[in-house]
């Protein structure tokens, strides 16, 4: 009796220590922490992401077809295609953003 006392004793001191910590700055901050990895691992995990992650890597795929069968580029077109590349991701990834696929993926 008297162990399952202390055990009713000691899970109540731990629910109530946990609470308190819950309730403080670092309790806060690992949830908010927490919660924003969940986020990022749905976000990535999205279709709509896999597909600009994926149509990046067919370009930079193409590019390096490219120079294999041309030969050598000159750094400078290669720097711009890369720039071209990086730019319309970009912009596809902020249109998929401001479009409303972010509330989409998050939910």
């Amino acid at each position: 009796m008297s162990l399952a006392e202390e055990a009713t004793t000691a899970n109540g001191n731990a629910e109530a220590n946990q609470e308190k910590y819950m309730e403080s700055t670092a309790g806060r901050l690992q949830a908010i922490k927490t919660q924003m990895q969940e986020f990022w691992v749905n976000f990535y995990n999205s279709d709509s992401v896999n597909g600009i992650l994926e149509f990046v890597h067919s370009l930079t795929e193409g590019f390096t077809a490219l120079e294999k069968t041309l030969g050598p580029m000159p750094a400078l077109l290669t720097a711009v295609f890369a720039a071209m590349t990086v730019k319309n991701a970009t912009m596809a990834g902020l249109k998929f953003l401001s479009g409303g696929g972010l509330a989409t993926v998050v939910g």
